[in-house]
């Protein structure tokens, strides 16, 4: 097929990452992002660092730079808003009214996710999602005042802002329905310990409870009641509930759409041809079923973005779930997992426990298939490795890893030739 032009919408972490790879791997034909921010946004791992104060958001959006370095050519501030169903042409529109309709011959969406917002709050001033810059910076005056912050939710973004500005002499709280921390990431006895780090830092957690009601304080503050009963008042509010993609207006263009995002398969391909989709808003179907899976992080997107690009230029690649994994830092202390732990038949666990530390480990045909590890436990890369590999576990090298000795594992193999860990 014609290579002549690639059009990327969304310039996030995946966007940017499909232009990166494009490019190292000999790609010269022409690259057109579409942008609906009129700036260059500020990573999401990074928002945190400019509400603390440890960055500004032009030094967060550096990254961007390389986009001209790389000759790629960005329409910031254009929506797009329609993928033509028989014509290879997407249609972006500019705030100010215009639009424009670009021809491709290679198409990724990477337009990413907004924010949720619970049923509970009206939509208006009292509600900061930490999603762009914007909130960012109002977030970092409330800071300077010593004001009060409720974080309504409790995965990786409310941890790491409480984590962060309670010491700072903010009175942050967190609230969170699940009855546990990072519920999505983590087991129950790593949620736990993500709760004391927090606790420990100045933050007060409230766990397995939900809001009742909410009435607006002033521009961003609010009075909120909860289902115990209490209520409590903030100068500021931040919802961090998760992100569903915005992709209702593919719904006519011939991609095929899951429960909540873009389906593709393991080479993030659509189901249109020569359409592609990675990072937020890909719904990752491995077996071609009508739902997949979102994994809305990070490493997940750049990942993704490899693979999306190894697929364009017909290098054959597909994704690994396994290959990212998430990895979160609360003060001193590093909680990661990797690999998805379902309950299914023939899964074998095995845990270690110690003084801030755990390791749990999910094994299948004694194959590593997860790890939820909190602390310096185990060594991250080579827990990471043997994830991936799917490397074969002997009985022997099964009790050396429950007992935390994996140079016993490495050491093994290496005298026995078998390199692959």
């Amino acid at each position: 097929m014609s290579l002549d032009r690639v059009v990327v919408v969304g310039c996030g972490a995946a966007g940017l990452a499909v232009c990166r790879e494009l490019r190292a791997r000999g790609y010269d034909g022409n690259i057109i992002v579409v942008e609906q921010s009129s700036v260059p946004p500020v990573p999401k791992p990074a928002l945190v660092s400019v509400v603390a104060g440890r960055l500004e958001p032009s030094q967060a959006s550096q990254r961007y730079h390389q986009l001209r370095t790389l000759g790629v050519q960005v329409l910031w501030g254009y929506r797009a808003v329609e993928l033509a169903h028989h014509e290879d042409c997407v249609v972006a529109r500019c705030a100010q009214g215009g639009q424009v309709c670009i021809e491709w011959d290679a198409l990724v969406l990477a337009v990413g996710a907004r924010p949720v917002l619970p049923a509970v709050f009206e939509a208006g001033r009292q509600v900061l999602h930490l999603h762009t810059r914007a909130e960012a910076v109002m977030l970092r005056e409330l800071v300077r005042r010593h004001g009060s912050l409720v974080i309504v939710g409790g995965g990786p973004i409310a941890c790491k802002l409480g984590c962060e500005l309670a010491p700072r002499g903010c009175r942050v709280t967190v609230i969170s329905a699940s009855p546990w921390l990072m519920a999505r990431m983590l087991d129950g006895e790593a949620g736990y310990l993500a709760a004391r780090v927090l606790t420990n830092r100045g933050v007060d957690v409230r766990l397995g409870t939900e809001l009742s009601a909410v009435q607006p304080r002033g521009n961003t503050g609010a009075i909120l009641k909860l289902k115990t009963g209490d209520t409590l008042a903030a100068d500021c509010v931040v919802v961090a509930k998760g992100q569903r993609p915005d992709v209702r207006w593919l719904q006519d263009s011939g991609v095929r759409l899951g429960r909540e995002g873009i389906l593709t398969d393991l080479e993030m391909k659509t189901s249109r041809d020569r359409v592609w989709a990675c990072g937020d808003c890909a719904e990752v179907a491995a077996t071609g079923g009508a739902t997949g899976v979102r994994f809305g992080s990070w490493s997940a997107a750049v990942n993704q973005a490899r693979v999306v690009a190894g697929s364009i230029l017909g290098l054959g690649t597909s994704y690994c779930p396994h290959a990212g994994g998430n990895v979160v830092t609360l003060g001193a202390t590093q909680f990661v997992a990797f690999g998805r732990s379902e309950q299914r038949t023939g899964i074998r666990v095995l845990a270690r426990r110690g003084p801030d530390r755990y390791a749990r480990l999910t094994l299948r045909r004694s194959r590593l298939v997860a790890a939820v590890m909190v602390g310096e436990a185990l060594p991250v890369g080579l827990v990471r490795h043997l994830i991936l590999r799917g490397t074969l576990l002997s009985e022997d090298e099964l009790c050396a890893l429950a007992a935390g000795d994996l140079d016993y594992i490495v050491i093994g193999r290496h005298e026995r030739g078998d390199c692959d860990v």
